[in-house]
């Protein structure tokens, strides 16, 4: 089977912070928009942001174990001139 892939849909972090920190985080300093989980998700905790086409979806872990041989991290551009957006 041939086939392409036409975009990401969402990325997954963990986060070894409290959700608290995590909204604050990623809508006071990365400036994105928090949306809200579907209901059937919302008891498994976590939060959604998404900001233009790009969402991510963060996991908060009470006894997170950061991998010993890659650092998780996520790489964003960004643009300053407002009139590209």
């Amino acid at each position: 089977m041939n086939f392409i892939f036409k975009s990401i849909g969402h990325y997954q972090l963990a986060s070894p912070n409290t959700e608290d920190q995590s909204r604050k985080f990623f809508t006071e300093i990365l400036m994105f928009r928090e949306v809200k989980k579907p209901l059937s998700l919302s008891s498994n905790g976590g939060l959604w942001f998404e900001s233009g086409s790009i969402k991510i979806h963060v996991g908060t872990e009470d006894n997170f174990i950061p991998q010993e041989k890659r650092i998780q991290h996520l790489k964003l551009k960004i643009s300053t001139n407002l009139n590209n957006i």
